[in-house]
């Protein structure tokens, strides 16, 4: 039963049927839409994105994260996503709000308050942050459905076939 879930969920986020989905993306769309406090997921999204490992984002980054995350919680809900030059206007004002030009990088802390304080940063924070609230193309997997017997024999498989 979880494979057809899991088989369901990638072809959701597979919307070109080229047989792949964006790891990123699908990773920071899933946390927006886990239910975790919106600081957990800001901090999360923002650590896939820090690349370089700096605690700190560049512009290119802060864009990369709105649209991919926004891309990927679009194509779960089945809403479109957000224009690239919206979201481009977005992390431009970002860097504004926290006295950063657009050459420098923003800090988690500066992600934070912009989230929080701009309105339209948070309406997207909590539009999505509520799975029971959203109408996803999901379906609810009831306890009864799982074999945690099979499931479990997975991961044995999966850790003897890299070992």
């Amino acid at each position: 039963k979880m494979d057809d879930k899991s088989e369901n969920l990638f072809k959701v986020l597979d919307n070109d049927s080229n047989g792949l989905i964006d790891a990123i993306e699908f990773l920071a769309a899933l946390a927006v839409a886990s239910g975790l406090a919106n600081r957990d997921t800001l901090e999360f999204v923002f650590k896939c994105y820090d690349f370089d490992g700096s605690q700190e984002l560049t512009i290119d980054e802060v864009t990369l994260a709105m649209k991919s995350t926004l891309t990927g919680l679009c194509k779960l809900s089945g809403d479109g996503p957000p224009r690239e030059e919206e979201l481009e206007v977005q992390a431009m004002d970002a860097f504004q709000q926290s006295g950063k030009n657009e050459a420098g990088k923003i800090s988690l802390l500066d992600i934070l308050k912009y989230c929080t304080e701009n309105p339209e940063a948070r309406s997207w924070m909590e539009f999505y942050d509520d799975p029971t609230e959203l109408d996803l193309n999901k379906q609810e997997i009831l306890d009864a459905e799982i074999d945690y017997a099979e499931e479990s024999q997975f991961a044995q498989r999966s850790g003897e076939m890299t070992a």
